[in-house]
């Protein structure tokens, strides 16, 4: 490995960081316009690519099993690409209380 990250890491560190960024981008503090910001910034960055190659940070959003993204994968749901709306409704569902 020879200090490289495994793919799945990267992705996982790469979801991490579209979460956080909006924070340090100075995204309003107020409570209420905070997720919707972050779910803007997120949006943006999941676009699909005809590679695939958003399928793996979308697993990776998923991996991380956050409440918080439920309405990131709300919005997925109404994706084009049945890819992504897979991904949302799973998202919602991983995220769910009654998990």
């Amino acid at each position: 490995m020879g200090g490289t990250l495994l793919p799945m890491h990267r992705m996982i560190c790469l979801a991490l960081i579209l979460v956080v960024a909006p924070l340090a981008m100075g995204v309003p503090r107020d409570a209420a316009a905070a997720p919707d910001a972050t779910v803007a910034q997120l949006r943006s960055a999941v676009t699909s690519h005809r590679s695939g190659s958003h399928l793996p940070l979308l697993f990776s959003l998923r991996q991380l099993r956050d409440p918080a993204l439920g309405p990131v994968f709300e919005r997925l749901i109404n994706h084009d690409d049945w890819q992504v709306q897979v991904h949302g409704a799973l998202g919602l569902a991983e995220v769910s209380p009654e998990r």
